[in-house]
């Protein structure tokens, strides 16, 4: 279940500095889940710039993943990370 993953992923993602990432090419990943049916997945986008489109990308792959909830922002959870 994905609810196992979240604390490995948090360790994962809050041990990168900063200073760790410098000179690297990092990419913004969200992992999310419905509190509704449970669904979740990751997504990515290519720069901190593309934040609101992590938004998106989660509400499209909702609707893809579970047709039948309907997509409500505040019972969507997530997690934003860098990695490589």
């Amino acid at each position: 279940m994905l609810d196992d993953n979240w604390s490995g992923l948090n360790m994962a993602a809050s041990s990168l500095s900063p200073t760790a990432l410098q000179g690297t090419t990092s990419v913004l990943g969200m992992m999310w889940q419905c509190d509704v049916c449970h669904t979740g997945n990751i997504c990515d986008a290519s720069s901190e710039t593309h934040f609101l489109a992590l938004i998106l990308m989660a509400k499209v792959n909702h609707e893809s993943l579970s047709p039948s909830c309907e997509w409500n922002p505040t019972k969507i959870h997530g997690c934003l990370f860098h990695h490589q």
